[in-house]
C-alpha cells in the first residue's frame, strides 16, 4: 500500500536574497527612468520651499501675528506637497516591480488615496511618536511591522485604520527578516554616504524596491484567513483553498 506524501507548509514567509536581488534588477533595468522621478519628487518640495523663504522676506519684521500665519500656511503646504510626493513615489515603486517604467505622471496619478494616504501617515507617526516615548521598544515596532500601510493603501485602496492592521497582520510570521532587512537598508544608507552621497540615490532606489517587494511577499504569502476583518481586502485576495494550494509543498518535493 503506497503511502500518500504528507503535506507541510513551505516555512519561509519572505525572503531577503529575493528582495535585494528584484529591488538590485529593477534598479539596473530602470535607474535613469527612477532616477529623473527622484530628482523631480525631491526638487518640487525644495522649490516650493524656497519660493516660501523668499515670500517670507517680503512681510515686515514687525507683524508678528502675520509671520505666524504665514508660517503656519506655509508648514501645512509643505506638508502636503510632500506628502502627495511620497504618495507618488509609492506608486512609481510598485508600478516598477510590475514590469512597468517609472514616468513622472506616476507621480500624480494615485492622488485620489491622498486623504487615506495622509490620515495613514498621521496615525502611523502618532503611534510611532507614543511608542518611542513609552521605553522606545514600541516605537521600533510599530516603525518596522506597520511601515507596510502606505503600499496596502495605493495597491488595495485600503482606509488608513485598515492599512495599518494589514501591515501588521502580513508581518506576522516575518518580523526577524524584517528587522534584518531593517538594519540592512541602514548598512546601505551608511555606505551611500560614505561614497561622498553618489551612493545614496542608487542605495535608496534598492533600499525602496526591496521594501515594495518585501510588501508584494506579505501579501502572497499571508493566509486570506488572516487578514479576516479587513473588509477592503475580500474581493482582492485568493480563495483559502487557492492559497493553501500554492503554498504547501509536498516531502518528495523536499
Amino acid at each position: 500500500m503506497t503511502q500518500s506524501p504528507a503535506i507541510v507548509f513551505a516555512p519561509e514567509k519572505v525572503s531577503i536574497e529575493k528582495a535585494l536581488s528584484v529591488a538590485w534588477q529593477c534598479t539596473k533595468r530602470e535607474f535613469v527612468p527612477l532616477l529623473v522621478v527622484m530628482l523631480i519628487s525631491w526638487a518640487i518640495p525644495l522649490f516650493v520651499s524656497l519660493f516660501f523663504i523668499l515670500v517670507g522676506f517680503a512681510i515686515p519684521k514687525d507683524q508678528s501675528i502675520l509671520q505666524i500665519c504665514y508660517g503656519l500656511i506655509t508648514t501645512l503646504v509643505s506638508g502636503l506637497i510632500g506628502a502627495v510626493m511620497e504618495l507618488g513615489m509609492v506608486n512609481v515603486q510598485l508600478k516598477v516591480l510590475d514590469g512597468g517604467s517609472a514616468k513622472v505622471s506616476d507621480l500624480f496619478s494615485a492622488n485620489q488615496f491622498f486623504v487615506k494616504y495622509a490620515l495613514g501617515s498621521f496615525s502611523y507617526n502618532v503611534l510611532a511618536f507614543w511608542g518611542y516615548i513609552f521605553l522606545f521598544i514600541p516605537g521600533i515596532i510599530v516603525n518596522c511591522f506597520m511601515q507596510f500601510y502606505s503600499y496596502f493603501i495605493v495597491d488595495k485602496a485600503l482606509g488608513p485604520i485598515e492599512s495599518l492592521r494589514a501591515s501588521w497582520i502580513a508581518s506576522r510570521g516575518a518580523r526577524i527578516n524584517i528587522l534584518l532587512m531593517v538594519l540592512i537598508f541602514h548598512a546601505l544608507r551608511t555606505v551611500g554616504t560614505v561614497l561622498l552621497f553618489i551612493g545614496l540615490i542608487p542605495a535608496q532606489m534598492i533600499i525602496s524596491l526591496a521594501t515594495a517587494e518585501l510588501y508584494r511577499q506579505l501579501v502572497k504569502n499571508t493566509s486570506p484567513e488572516d487578514f479576516v476583518g479587513i473588509e477592503g481586502l475580500r474581493y482582492s485576495l485568493p480563495t483559502q483553498e487557492d492559497y493553501d494550494r500554492g503554498h504547501v509543498i509536498q516531502n518528495d518535493q523536499l
